[in-house]
C-alpha cells in the first residue's frame, strides 16, 4: 500500500485518531506512509514486515517499531530516540539529525547514518553488515573498522 504525500485526513481505511495511524486486525506487508506530515502516533504499525515514514516530520516516537524489518525514516527529523530499533534488518535514518545515540542498533543488518549529524561514534555497529556513513560526522568505529570522515562512505562487512 502507498499513500505517499497523504494528509492524515485522507488515510480513511487506516483508522485514523488524531494523528494516529492504526491498522487494526489488517495483514498489511508493506506500507509506504512517505511525506505524510500529518502523522505523530505509528504506535499500530509495528507488525508491517516493510515500512517507510520517509519525512514524516512529526514522528517522535518510534519505540513500537522494534518488528518491522524494512524500516526507511528517513528525513524525520523529529526522532531522536532509536534505541528500541535493534532488530530491524534494514534501516534507513538519512537525514535523522536528531539522533546521537546508536548503541541500541547493534543487530541491525544494514543501516544508512548519511546525513545524521549529531552521531559521533560508531562503535556499538559491530554487527552491521552495510553502513553508509556520508555527511555524518562519524569519526571512529569498531576496532578502528569504521574509521571514517565527513566523505560519502559505504561500507560491507563479509
Amino acid at each position: 500500500v502507498c499513500l505517499g504525500q497523504c494528509a492524515v485526513a485522507e488515510l480513511g481505511a487506516l483508522h485514523r485518531h488524531h494523528g494516529r495511524v492504526c491498522l487494526g486486525q489488517g495483514n498489511v506487508h508493506s506500507l509506504n506512509l512517505w511525506r505524510c506530515t500529518g502523522i505523530t502516533d505509528v504506535s499500530g504499525l509495528g507488525n508491517v514486515h516493510s515500512l517507510s515514514l520517509e519525512r514524516c516530520t512529526k514522528i517522535t516516537d518510534v519505540s513500537a517499531l522494534g518488528n518491522v524489518q524494512l524500516l526507511n525514516l528517513s528525513d524525520c527529523t523529529g526522532i531522536t530516540d532509536v534505541s528500541a530499533l535493534g532488530n530491524v534488518h534494514s534501516l534507513d535514518l538519512w537525514g535523522c539529525t536528531g539522533i546521537t545515540d546508536l548503541s541500541g542498533l547493534s543487530n541491525v543488518r544494514a543501516l544508512n547514518l548519511a546525513g545524521c549529524t549529531g552521531i559521533t561514534a560508531v562503535s556499538a555497529l559491530g554487527k552491521v553488515h552495510s553502513l553508509k556513513l556520508g555527511g555524518s560526522r562519524c569519526a571512529g568505529g569498531h576496532g578502528g573498522m569504521f574509521h571514517v570522515g565527513c566523505r560519502e562512505t559505504s561500507m560491507y562487512k563479509r
